[in-house]
């Protein structure tokens, strides 16, 4: 073997050899660029990356890991519910509740046998950390993983059941924001989408379960308003719905109305219902009254959201899912005081854009309706051609209110029906126990185009025997010669 070819095959095995280690320089770079860049960790899931599982987050005007932690305010609550089933295809579902000021609340719904466990109990000694999620009430707990941002443990222990659950976050905080509560504020966001996996015991059963669960946050300065209803829903489509209507201790009227939606491309979007425009609304078909504490609860509802074509029906697994909870220390010999409100597991059945879709829901209602007062119907509605734009609009309400009923009854007329997104072109107030009223006014309508509606207690404060019969369309009369002819607008 020659000098000139030994030259040579040293000279290439060099050139292999840098080739070599720039490959592998470059796949290392490519590998810690691509990591730093949070690869998708599922294959197939709608999230192409996961900038948001890192802290520090920020969205809005929250900053986590800090805002799922402490804050120097009078109210803050931590909150999560879920829906799980078990390797036998049972379904539960379960709401735990931590407060500032060691209260802790939670159930257990068991479908199928419609069982129901509530347990609360007030600590004296509790802990609550600042800057990160680590709560301890008792033996309960709740914390953030260590370096597993938006992933957490719980872990319930009660006489009646235990719950030992693993939460992953698989979309980021959907960041409502903050909203106006009682002559004050309060921060608030929500976890909609936690992967869950753990076990369940109760009855000495030990259950292996896997779910979904949705995480509340709540922190802020208010007064006590008179009630809320709160709605938690997720549907099998990767969509995400909170609605809440606030009701003030005064007007017992819902002067707060917010709805927010996540869809499965983590596009996020809030809506406040205002008395001009319904962008979203909700309908009642059945009320329950507890045995327990006498409370009269609505107990199922239709939710409409007219820009996003959605209307849902949602329906409690069974009505008792009250929780009694405690608000004095538990001391011997000294009286204990309850108050008590409605916290239960939902299915839900409905449409989006005209797709068939179907899901679960938690609902929280903690507005007293007193009692299923009678029931106010809208009779009639006609309208008169008066001259040129001018029409004569004339309503008969008819009610069957009990005679001692002598609170405002208010009355909306709408250019179009509000669960489809109409909004208000005048308000009414009807007033005594009278077994009939006729409203009469005076409109302009450019265009017999107009769908008018009118609809009686729009924003349900009235508990009645029939909801169905509070919307009616208008009817208007043309005068054509000596003949009358009706069609609706």
């Amino acid at each position: 073997m020659g000098p000139h070819y030994k030259f040579c095959t040293l000279k290439v095995l060099s050139i292999i050899v840098v080739f070599t280690i720039i490959i592998s320089i470059f796949i290392v770079f490519t590998h810690t660029y691509w990591t730093n860049e949070d690869v998708p960790e599922k294959a197939g899931n709608n999230n192409a990356q996961y900038p948001w599982k890192r802290y520090p987050f920020v969205s809005g005007e929250f900053s986590f890991p800090d805002d799922e932690g402490y804050h120097y305010v009078s109210k803050e609550w931590w909150y999560i519910n879920g829906h799980l089933t078990d390797e036998n295809d049972r379904t539960y579902g379960y709401m735990v509740s931590f407060f500032n000021n060691g209260l802790f609340i939670t159930s257990i719904t068991v479908d199928g046998h419609n069982k129901y466990y509530e347990v609360s109990e007030l600590y004296s000694n509790f802990n609550i950390a600042r800057g990160k999620l680590d709560l301890q009430f008792g033996e309960n707990r709740l914390y953030q993983m260590p370096d597993k941002p938006f992933e957490y443990r719980l872990e319930i222990y009660t006489e009646d059941f235990q719950l030992f659950l693993d939460l992953k976050a698989e979309k980021p905080p959907m960041t409502t924001g903050i909203i106006p509560i009682e002559n004050g504020y309060s921060y608030y966001y929500s976890i909609t989408d936690l992967n869950t996996t753990g076990h369940f015991i109760v009855n000495e059963n030990n259950m292996v379960v896997m779910g979904k669960s949705w995480l509340d946050r709540q922190w802020g300065d208010w007064d006590k308003p008179a009630g809320w209803e709160w709605f938690s829903i997720q549907l099998e489509n990767g969509m995400e719905i909170m609605a809440y209507k606030i009701f003030d201790r005064d007007t017992k009227y819902p002067t707060t109305k917010i709805l927010s939606i996540i869809d499965s491309n983590n596009r996020m979007k809030s809506y406040n219902w205002t008395g001009e425009m319904y962008n979203f609304r909700v309908e009642y078909s059945d009320y329950w009254k507890s045995d327990i504490s006498g409370n009269v609860y609505s107990i199922g509802w239709d939710l409409f959201v007219p820009p996003k074509n959605i209307h849902l029906s949602i329906l409690p697994s069974f009505n008792n899912q009250e929780i009694n909870y405690l608000t004095d220390e538990p001391i011997p010999d000294k009286y204990i005081e309850r108050a008590h409100f409605w916290e239960g597991r939902c299915r839900v059945y409905g449409e989006v854009n005209g797709m068939q879709v179907c899901g679960n829901a938690y609902v929280e209602s903690t507005y007293n309706y007193d009692s299923i007062k009678g029931d106010i119907s809208v009779s009639d509605v006609d309208i008169i051609h008066e001259y040129k734009d001018q029409y004569i609009i004339k309503i008969e309400i008819k009610n069957e209110m009990p005679i001692y009923y002598l609170e405002d009854i208010c009355v909306k007329l709408f250019d179009d029906n509000p669960n489809s997104g109409g909004s208000t072109l005048r308000t009414y107030f009807i007033q005594g126990p009278t077994k009939r009223f006729y409203i009469s006014d005076v409109i302009n309508l450019e265009s017999l185009g107009l769908k008018l509606f009118v609809v009686v207690d729009p924003d349900n404060t009235i508990a009645e025997t029939n909801e169905k019969n509070n919307i009616k369309q208008a009817e208007i009369k043309l005068l054509l010669g000596n003949e009358q002819r009706s069609v609706c607008i």
